[in-house]
């Protein structure tokens, strides 16, 4: 690839070529447990929320997520 003389021009090229290069796959799940990891454990290091609250959390949650399944599972018995 042969580059542009005039240095906007060489300029906007490598700035296009960073952008296909480092372009985030937004859906990409692996990319979402990456950025929610981080934000998490940010959030522990600065104070915000404790690891025993986020446990807490995470524990609710996941029962909640566990009953709506267990209903979506009856509903669709009903349904047959």
């Amino acid at each position: 690839m042969e580059l542009p003389e005039d240095l906007q021009q060489r300029d906007q090229l490598y700035n296009d070529i960073a952008k296909d290069l480092f372009k985030i796959d937004f859906e990409n799940s692996e990319f979402h447990f990456v950025m929610l990891s981080s934000l998490l454990s940010l959030l522990i290091q600065k104070g915000v929320i404790t690891e025993e609250e986020f446990g807490k959390a995470t524990q609710e949650t996941g029962e909640a997520f566990k009953l709506m399944k267990f209903r979506n599972n009856l509903q669709k018995g009903k349904d047959q």
